[in-house]
């Protein structure tokens, strides 16, 4: 029998492993966190995810987009001073849809795409400013750094390319309201992520009666989620995927947060603005920006989004949605993969 002396340090050790918030065990509801860009779930999401799901759930994070599309970032990083990302960047960039139909996503760097998604090897680079010394990672590298290396199942949606099913394209950053191709987009969008999100809870054997999504707004939830194009049009597509994951993978029940990442979600008419009190979190979330990619040009630009002080001080708030699926069937219904908005 273990005597109480030893069994008091036993149970002193244990309480400080685990996380803030007290004793707690990973359980089998899948926490999905999904952002159109690499930076925007660390923005704008990463505080509920630090206090909600980290150490709790398995987590499942999802970025949409290439991040290959913002030429002022570009024209920062590229300078010769940095040189932080080749001087390969173009004004006109062709790309094949999911339908295998060309078009012009517009501007685009391959490099900045490289090094802001992690592809063929981990990136880095150091940048000083005025209050601090920021240390920026590709996505994929900061999750393992500053959330956890293992803890977090990382993806990089893509689509095949139709001519050739053994190749893949990235959804293109700015490009995926692009004209026609919208709802081309959209509908690939909605059934990568339901399928994406389906096979990771049947590969980690994880609960299929419910699961929690974390995500942009669709625009009738949010009067502000056409913040960016690509932010709406992953709200819109994540909350297709809830239908799909519902009607067509079995899965009993979805707990969706919405969020914006500019500025505190407007909520759309029958709607209602939560403010999650991310006080105890701000460290973490503030750490995990400081290792974005796109810090330093956020800092040069004075770009806050809703911030107290980037990237030094998120605020004590996230300001999200919360609505559960598929409770308002009657309304969800005129939002689905069946009808894009």
């Amino acid at each position: 029998m273990m005597r109480p002396v030893y069994l008091a340090v036993t149970i002193a050790i244990f309480l400080l492993t685990l996380p803030a918030g007290g004793v707690s065990a990973i359980d089998t509801a899948l926490a999905v966190y999904v952002g159109a860009h690499p930076d925007d779930i660390d923005i704008g999401m990463s505080g509920s995810l630090y206090k909600y799901d980290l150490n709790r759930h398995p987590i499942l994070w999802i970025v949409v987009t290439d991040g290959g599309a913002d030429r002022r970032e570009y024209g920062l990083e590229s300078d010769a001073a940095r040189a932080w990302v080749k001087d390969d960047g173009t004004d006109s960039k062709n790309w094949v849809a999911p339908n295998g139909q060309v078009f012009n996503r517009g501007f685009y760097s391959n490099d900045l795409s490289r090094k802001r998604c992690g592809l063929n090897g981990s990136y880095q680079h150091v940048f000083l400013d005025n209050s601090s010394m920021i240390q920026e990672f590709d996505w994929r590298s900061r999750v393992d750094a500053r959330v956890g290396s293992g803890v977090v199942e990382k993806v990089q949606m893509s689509y095949p390319d139709p001519s050739n099913s053994s190749q893949s394209y990235l959804y293109p950053d700015g490009g995926l309201h692009n004209g026609t191709m919208k709802n081309v987009y959209s509908e690939k969008l909605a059934e990568g992520l339901a399928e994406t999100i389906y096979q990771t809870i049947i590969s980690g054997n994880y609960s299929k009666d419910m699961i929690l999504i974390h995500s942009h707004a669709p625009v009738h939830i949010a009067r502000n989620s056409h913040e960016h194009p690509d932010h709406e049009m992953t709200g819109n597509a994540v909350l297709a995927a809830i239908d799909l994951l519902v009607v067509n993978y079995g899965i009993k029940s979805v707990d969706a947060t919405w969020y914006t990442i500019y500025n505190p979600i407007r909520p759309g008419l029958g709607y209602v603005q939560t403010k999650e009190n991310i006080v105890n979190y701000k460290n973490s979330k503030s750490n995990l920006v400081k290792t974005d990619w796109e810090t330093a040009y956020n800092v040069q630009i004075g770009r806050k989004f809703y911030w107290i002080e980037y990237p030094n001080d998120p605020g004590d708030f996230e300001y999200v949605v919360r609505e559960d699926y598929p409770a308002k069937q009657s309304q969800w219904n005129l939002f689905t993969s069946r009808n894009y908005v």
